[in-house]
């Protein structure tokens, strides 16, 4: 059996309709939450509207709050929206040796 995952989708202002059907869609392994970071982003940047600033889009600044919101979480795997997952993610959470136990972004 493969291992639970919890899958916390940042959003701002997502219908409720689409919180169903994307519920609907994942697999029982899969736990599902939709956290609204209008609350965040307004707490962490005042002043800045939800249509971003510059080159910057408003999901820039979830993922500056990962490290906020996903405290009680070991591992954090971010994946934008657009991301298809072909695969199993398992993994892309495992441990390296090599690797530092700082964070790292990549960009593809």
């Amino acid at each position: 059996m493969r291992e639970k995952r919890d899958v916390l989708c940042f959003h701002v202002d997502l219908p409720a309709e689409s919180e169903e059907e994307l519920r609907r869609q994942c697999p029982q392994n899969i736990s599902l939450r939709f956290i609204n970071v209008a609350e965040a982003v307004s707490a962490y940047f005042p002043g800045n509207s939800f249509r971003g600033k510059g080159n910057w889009p408003i999901a820039t600044y979830y993922r500056m709050l990962i490290p906020t919101l996903c405290q009680e979480y070991q591992t954090v795997l971010y994946l934008d929206a657009d991301t298809i997952v072909a695969g199993d993610i398992d993994p892309l959470l495992q441990p390296r040796r090599e690797m530092s136990p700082r964070p790292v972004c990549l960009k593809a």
